[in-house]
């Protein structure tokens, strides 16, 4: 095992919530502390170079929703918190690519005197408008329609950096690619039991 180095499992945190309390039964908690000393204080965050390549692994193929640009970003960390979806085989993106587009096309019409044309249903990622709120309707979506993807949320002086995993199947998958660079795996019952950094 890498030393000094582990990935924490815990449940969701009540506090700083940015989904409802339906959800919690099914998300795993997951945060990467280093530097630990033999007292267990250390920093949290995936910011060692093991960290950043479990990250790089982990989500090669997950783009990130801006909410400020509303559009979905090629990333390769998670330094932001927010809404990671997979980019593999689905529709969002272009989605809010065409909505967007018919949108535009509209105010132009418009400016111009024109009739409006009709715009298709607008697409369920432009109900994520923070941050810091994930709607219930859009989690609902994302796993009835089989969409892998994960929430970031940063919670200090515990933990960090954390993310939120909805589906035992990404669960296993990010654990497996810890196990992959041989880093410690701990639970713990409650984020308060963790040490501040």
């Amino acid at each position: 095992m890498v030393k000094s180095e582990r990935v924490m499992k815990f449940p969701v945190p009540d506090w700083k919530r940015l989904f409802s309390k339906e959800f919690d039964k099914i998300t795993t908690c997951f945060c990467y502390q280093y530097d630990i000393d033999e007292s267990f204080y250390g920093p949290y965050g995936f910011d060692s170079s093991i960290a950043k390549n479990i990250i790089n692994d982990f989500i090669s193929d997950f783009v990130f929703y801006d909410v400020v640009e509303r559009k979905l970003t090629n990333v390769d960390n998670v330094y932001r918190n927010g809404l990671y979806i997979s980019s593999d085989g689905n529709s969002l993106g272009n989605e809010i690519e065409i909505y967007s587009m018919a949108v535009k096309k509209n105010e132009l019409r418009k400016g111009r005197g024109l009739n409006e044309i009709e715009v298709e249903k607008k697409p369920i990622l432009l109900s994520v408008d923070s941050e810091c709120k994930i709607p219930n309707e859009v989690i609902v979506h994302l796993i009835n329609d089989d969409i892998p993807f994960f929430i970031v949320n940063d919670y200090m002086p515990e933990a960090g950096k954390s993310i939120m995993i909805f589906s035992e199947e990404m669960v296993k998958r990010f654990l497996d690619v810890v196990r992959k660079y041989n880093v410690d795996i701990c639970a713990i019952d409650n984020i308060d039991l963790m040490k501040s950094w």
